[in-house]
């Protein structure tokens, strides 16, 4: 902070912050928000196969327990990740749904919650199917 001087000689602060001050505080601001960029929900794929994308308002249909009456090929194996913990399971399956569509993928089957180890942050996965009916897609 500079120092100036009052109309009777007594030294007065300058409260105005250095132009290094203020690059300084963007910078910071910048890098806190990258990091909860990075931190995103995110999925990794194993591909079995390659099919053409889907739109994006293409339905991904997800099944848990019970698995599609039409019959459908693996397309890939998909696995979901949350970096913060304020991210959600809901959040994380969205992510996994655009995949999804990205592969060419109808449906999300056998959908599971993976028990979280502390080395890992995945918490769904899920095997990605493409109806092989085209009367079956949404």
């Amino acid at each position: 902070m500079a120092r100036i001087e009052g109309a009777v000689g007594e030294g007065v602060t300058d409260v105005r912050q250095s132009g290094s001050d203020r690059r300084m505080r963007k910078v910071t601001v910048l890098i806190a928000l990258l990091g909860l960029a990075a931190c995103a929900p995110h999925a990794r794929v194993t591909h079995f196969g390659a099919y053409p994308p889907n739109g994006v308002n293409h339905e991904i249909i997800v099944y848990s327990a019970l698995f599609p009456e039409c019959p459908f090929r693996e397309v890939a194996l998909i696995t979901g990740y949350r970096c913060l913990l304020t991210w959600s399971d809901e959040g994380v399956l969205e992510e996994m749904k655009v995949k999804a569509r990205g592969l060419g993928g109808d449906v999300l089957v056998d959908l599971k919650q993976v028990i979280e180890h502390e080395e890992s942050e995945a918490t769904l996965t899920a095997t990605v199917g493409r109806f092989t009916r085209s009367d079956c897609r949404a």
